[in-house]
């Protein structure tokens, strides 16, 4: 083998160990760069948070519904949703005198009253006292002793002297005596 042979041999081993080493080098210097390969990213796991259970209070509702009673309700409900809870207001109900919207506290109890009676029946005995200076004829022929003409003097009166301030006014109706004021005071409010 010449010398030249020799020398050629040589050089073409260091060319392929050069070539193989660079190679090496570029697949390595690639692979971590390459985006279909799979990075390992350390993560952090956040912690979840168990959902928040929401308040319950205990609220009473009283009178003028379906239901009355005791009920553990969530908070900040307002007052028409504990009336509703309790079955719905009765339909006599003055749900006017109830502050429907209000919010419900703990312990908060809501009474809902019933409506006041309108108007009487005439010839029966009243069961609420009737207030003179709002009572209809109607209403005053309800009352012992006070016919449709008694009635109508009364509200004439009243509609030309101003409002009752005592009951001891109406003495000065014709037609009533002592015995019958004495038997409607039970019956007359101011």
């Amino acid at each position: 083998m010449t010398s030249t042979s020799k020398y050629i041999k040589i050089l073409s081993t260091i060319s392929g160990i050069l070539i193989l080493g660079a190679g090496v080098t570029y697949y390595r210097a690639h692979q971590t760069s390459d985006p279909a390969m799979p990075i390992d990213i350390p993560t952090t796991s956040i912690a979840e948070t168990p959902p928040v259970e929401p308040t319950k209070i205990y609220a009473q509702v009283s009178g003028a519904v379906h239901k009355p009673g005791i009920y553990k309700i969530l908070e900040n409900l307002r007052a028409k949703d504990l009336i509703e809870i309790a079955g719905g207001a009765l339909p006599d109900a003055d749900l006017d005198k109830v502050n429907l919207v209000a919010k419900i506290k703990d312990g908060k109890r809501i009474n809902v009253p019933l409506k006041k009676p309108e108007k009487i029946q005439a010839g029966s005995k009243p069961t609420t006292k009737i207030h003179l200076n709002t009572a209809t004829a109607k209403d005053l022929q309800a009352l012992p002793g006070i016919g449709q003409k008694t009635a109508e003097t009364i509200i004439a009166y009243r509609q030309e002297n101003g409002p009752f301030q005592t009951l001891d006014e109406l003495a000065h109706i014709k037609g009533l005596g002592p015995k019958t004021l004495e038997k409607l005071q039970p019956y007359l409010g101011p």
